[in-house]
């Protein structure tokens, strides 16, 4: 999509449920992973082709990726494969994180040395060293955290918790919850938190009203 007009301006056939998506910061290459099958393409974006495909059961059921910023290694969260890391130069695999948790959503911190990926299963958010590829620990106090986002200057982490009607806030600096908004017509999924800082855009996955599909959070008033 064309982001200046909002058309359509090519199509990528990609076969049964493409899932996680995620471009490097050069833009010149995005990586998305499948809902079903044990493979990963990689896409040239100058020519909308896919140019390579990893394949490896690792790689089944990928819910979401995430690059580090310095664009050297690929993070892909299974739903019952753990966590994969990819190194994006080769596209060879060089670790993993075992478990079938259900990890649901990944991201990276703002300056590389962590990743936080929501275990929907078991209720907890894991804090990842992305260089020894190990969880450093776990944030509990969730019924089902979901989406992920973290503030542009890199200190907050808002993470969906989808069955508590509620967005969680996490000092990145403690790994530890800080804050929740709470409101009833919440049964969030994906965040997204604008450029500025100063709201954030959550997706119902069910929402109880049809009006609300999209809620908007302010940030600095904690508040819908």
């Amino acid at each position: 999509i064309n982001t200046a007009t909002n058309l359509v301006t090519a199509t990528i056939p990609f076969g049964t449920q493409p899932g996680g998506i995620f471009i490097t910061s050069d833009s010149k290459y995005a990586y998305v992973g499948y809902h079903t099958g044990s493979n990963m393409k990689k896409i040239d974006l100058n020519t909308n082709t896919i140019v390579n495909t990893i394949s490896n059961v690792l790689l089944t059921d990928v819910k979401d990726l995430a690059i580090t910023p310095d664009g050297t290694k690929l993070f892909a969260a299974t739903e019952c494969n753990g966590i994969t890391i990819i190194n994006t130069a080769t596209d060879a695999i060089i670790g993993n994180i075992p478990g079938c948790n259900g990890y649901q959503d990944i991201i990276i911190t703002n300056d590389g040395t962590k990743a936080y990926a929501s275990q929907g299963w078991n209720d907890r958010i894991d804090v990842i060293n992305t260089s020894t590829f190990s969880v450093i620990k776990q944030i509990t106090g969730f019924v089902q955290p979901q989406g992920l986002d973290i503030t542009p200057d890199g200190n907050y982490l808002y993470a969906v918790d989808r069955n508590a009607d509620q967005i969680a806030v996490i000092d990145i600096s403690l790994d530890s919850i800080i804050n929740t908004v709470y409101d009833a017509r919440l049964d969030g999924w994906g965040i997204a938190i604008s450029a500025d800082g100063k709201f954030a855009y959550i997706t119902n996955s069910f929402p109880s009203n049809t009006n609300d599909d999209i809620l908007v959070l302010d940030i600095q008033t904690s508040s819908f």
